[in-house]
Order: structure tokens, then C-alpha cells, then sequence
């Protein structure tokens, strides 16, 4: 078992299973959602991620070893510089509650070789429902747990200071950390009995906090004990400034609250617009269902009149013919036979054209719209006009050359886009005009106002 294996063996939170998949952009095969995927698939799946063997891994070829490019992300123990491999290993068993896999993790990162050489006893140790670091390192006494604790600990000695400021000063401002800076030059020349009066000269333009921080920084020589104390004070000032801060954030917290439920009220407010246009949306369906039985039955109608016309000019082919054979023996009541029938034909003839016309008038567009907003509920209310968002005009263009006029949603329109529609346009033959509409709603208005101009037009 190599250290992918025994990472994966170890791993059991299934939200981190979930996360490496998401690091790398990976899917199980054959499960569209990382949750319709058992725990031990998944991982049977990262194994084949972390050696760099899946499809997307493939083509990625990116420089590192996959597992150890995961594992790097992992926030590192707090170890001294110089601890000993034996010391390491005996922080990680007393760490016993934190997971395994990242204990693991942690000490292939800082003691790579040792930690395989230790593996074999560490898989016995799992194995066996051990703490695969309980690897038998134990203190026989008093003095040796001490010398352990001195080793590990970075809190203790002459490297106390520095790791103690390390860590304070993560917690500065920016503000702090700049005004530290500026400090390095004027507190070098400081005199350890002068710090309290230069806190009080420099007050003005400068915190406390960032004084006794920049004159620990610049005097590194100075007695250990009078640092180490310096560094508790500015310790205690910072928690002091952190406390206010928190004090603020719980006043601003509660605005936040206030505008949160303001926004809700608005979203209520929305929700009953919404539930109007549904409403208006369904209305609006049923008169569409209506138009389309009563195009239906138009289209019949069509249908009846031309096999109508057919017979009349079967009938009247057949008179004709007659006419001819019998010219000359043909009376009056022939001719009056012939006349009616040719004036039906021409009745129906007539009839179906108008009818074609109505029909090719209600399935034809009239003019087309270009709309900026971001929606497509205005092609569910008006199916019968050509419109479309202002990215799709590209494809959008080539629909509309039977359209006499184009209206432009100005608003939420680049200056050189909406002159290359104009100018396309124009190639086409179409008639443009702009219309100002800052919502949904305005451009729906704009285009029943439209429809209603063109059938008084009509």
C-alpha cells in the first residue's frame, strides 16, 4: 500500500471527498451529481485522479504530482524550525481527534522519507483499529516529557519573541502594517526608557500598538525580558483593538439585518408582480389557444372552397366542351347556363383569394423586435411577432426579410451595435425605429402598442 492508498484509506469525510473532486473539476462516471455516488466509488475514482490517469487529468498535463498538489493546500501544523522527526511524530499522536488523512498529509510534507519508513507500522496500527500514530514513542519520565515539551513548543526561549510577534502581527490592519512601516526609521534610534514618552509625542499620528511593535522589531539586542514583556503589551493591545472592532461589526451587523429585511419586503413586493404576470401570462395563452382553433377553422374553410372551385371548373370544363361540340346548336338557355357558372367561378375565385390574403396577413409578421433585456418570457406573450435578444440579431437577421419595419429596444444597447443593426437593416430594405423601455414590462407595452398602430394602419 503506497501513500495514496493509505491517504484514501484514512479518509472518511465524505464533504472532502466531495472537495477534492471539485478541486481538480472532476465527476464520477456515470453520476451527473457528486451525491448519487457511494463514498467508496468516489474515492476509488480520486485515486485514479491523484495518479494523473483520468481523461481530464490527461489533457490537463499540468506540472506536480496531483496528490501532492492536493495535500500542499493543506494549512500546515505549527512546528519549530529545528524540530526533530521523533518530537514531530509525538505532536501528531496527542493530535488524536484531528483526521488521520491530515495528519498524514502533514507529515509527508515536512518528513517525507521518515514518514514511509514509518508506514508499514502505521497500516498495522489502522488495521488493527489503532491510531495509526500511536507508534510506541511514550515519555518514561518527567525530564524527558519537559525536554520534549521545550523541543516542540515556539513560545519558549530567545525564539519566543520573534514567533510571538509573528503571530500578532497577522491579525494587524492594514492601516497598522502601514504605519509600522513608517516607524522602522524613527524608532531605530530609540532608547528602551524613551518608549513611553515617544508613545505620547507620536500619539497624534500614531497607535501605541504599532510604536512598541515597530521598537521590538528594530531592537532585537535588547534585553530579552524587557521584549518579552513589550510583546504581551502589544499582545494585549491588539486583543483591546479587536474587541472594539467587534463591538462595531455587532452595530453594523444589525444594519445588515435591517437592509436584509428591507430587501425582503421587496422580494415580496416582486413575488406579487410576478404572480399579476403569471395571471396575465395565462389569460393570454387562452386567447392565443382561441386564434389558433379559429385559424383552424378558417383553414378548413379554405380547404371546403377550393374543392368547391374544383367542381365548379369540372362542371364548367365539361359545359365548355359541350359549347364547342355544339356551337351552333347551342340556345339561349346554354349560354345563361354557361354565363352563371363562369360568374360562381369567379365569385369563388375571388373569395379564396381574400381568404389567402386574411390568412397570410394573420400568419405573417408585420415588423420584428430587438429587446436588450434578459428574458424570454416576451416570446411566450407575442409568438406571432419576430423578436429576439440583441445577441442572437447575427442569426436573428436572416428571419426577417419579409418584415416591412424594425423596432430597437435602445436601452442597455451599445452606440455601435445599434448603428450596425440600423445599417443591416437598411440592406434589407426594412424601416427602423428606436424605442426607450427600461424593464420587461415597458418593452411588452411597446410591442402591443405597436400591434395595435399596425391594425389601425391596416
Amino acid at each position: 500500500m503506497n501513500e495514496i492508498d493509505f491517504f484514501l484509506e484514512l479518509l472518511d469525510d465524505e464533504k472532502e471527498i466531495d472537495y477534492i473532486l471539485e478541486v481538480f473539476d472532476e465527476t464520477v462516471p456515470g453520476h451527473s451529481k457528486k451525491s448519487s455516488s457511494t463514498m467508496e466509488r468516489k474515492k476509488q475514482y480520486i485515486k485514479l485522479v491523484f495518479q494523473g490517469r483520468t481523461v481530464r487529468m490527461k489533457r490537463k498535463r499540468k506540472k506536480g504530482h496531483p496528490f501532492y498538489t492536493y495535500i500542499n493546500k493543506y494549512k500546515l501544523i505549527s512546528k519549530t524550525d529545528d524540530m526533530k522527526v521523533e518530537d514531530f511524530f509525538i505532536q501528531l499522536q496527542q493530535l488524536e481527534d484531528t483526521a488521520a488523512n491530515y495528519r498524514f498529509a502533514q507529515a509527508l510534507l515536512n518528513f517525507p522519507n521518515e514518514t514511509r519508513e514509518k508506514m508499514p507500522l502505521m497500516i498495522e496500527n489502522f488495521k488493527n483499529g489503532k491510531d495509526p500514530f500511536a507508534l510506541g514513542d511514550i515519555f518514561e519520565t518527567e525530564e524527558e516529557w519537559k525536554n520534549h515539551f521545550r523541543r516542540t513548543k515556539r513560545f519558549l526561549g530567545e525564539k519566543m519573541t520573534e514567533a510571538f510577534l509573528g503571530d500578532i502581527k497577522k491579525y494587524f490592519s492594514e492601516d497598522i502594517l502601514n504605519k509600522v512601516k513608517e516607524l522602522e526609521k524613527i524608532t531605530a534610534d530609540f532608547k528602551v526608557w524613551e518608549i513611553n514618552q515617544k508613545i505620547n509625542e507620536l500619539g497624534e499620528n500614531y497607535p501605541a500598538l504599532a510604536i512598541i511593535y515597530s521598537f521590538i522589531e528594530t531592537h532585537p539586542d535588547e534585553d530579552q525580558d524587557i521584549l518579552h514583556a513589550l510583546t504581551l503589551e502589544c499582545a494585549i493591545k491588539l486583543m483591546k483593538e479587536l474587541s472594539s472592532i467587534c463591538k462595531n461589526e455587532t452595530v453594523e451587523d444589525q444594519e445588515f439585518k435591517e437592509q436584509i429585511q428591507k430587501l425582503k419586503d421587496e422580494i415580496e413586493g416582486k413575488d406579487k408582480k410576478i404572480v399579476t404576470i403569471n395571471n396575465r401570462l395565462r389569460d393570454i395563452r387562452k386567447l392565443q389557444q382561441q386564434e389558433a382553433k379559429e385559424q383552424e377553422r378558417l383553414q378548413k374553410k379554405e380547404l371546403d372552397l377550393l374543392r368547391q372551385l374544383k367542381e365548379k371548373e369540372r362542371k364548367l370544363d365539361a359545359t365548355s366542351l359541350s359549347f364547342q361540340l355544339k356551337i351552333k346548336d347551342i340556345n339561349a338557355t346554354h349560354i345563361k347556363e354557361y354565363d352563371q357558372l363562369k360568374n360562381e367561378v369567379n365569385v369563388l375565385h375571388n373569395q379564396i383569394n381574400d381568404l389567402q390574403k386574411y390568412l397570410q396577413d394573420k400568419s405573417t409578421p408585420k415588423f420584428a423586435v430587438v429587446y436588450t433585456c434578459s428574458t424570454h418570457i416576451i416570446e411566450m406573450m407575442y409568438p406571432e411577432v419576430l423578436v429576439t435578444h440583441v445577441s442572437q440579431w447575427e442569426t436573428f437577421k436572416h428571419k426577417i426579410s419579409s418584415v416591412k419595419q424594425l423596432y430597437i429596444q435602445r436601452n442597455g444597447m451599445s452606440t455601435p451595435q445599434f448603428f450596425k443593426i440600423k445599417e443591416e437593416a437598411k440592406k434589407f430594405g426594412i424601416k427602423d425605429e428606436a424605442f426607450q423601455a427600461d424593464s420587461v414590462k415597458g418593452v411588452i407595452d411597446w410591442i402591443g402598442y405597436y400591434k395595435i398602430q399596425g391594425r389601425v394602419k391596416n
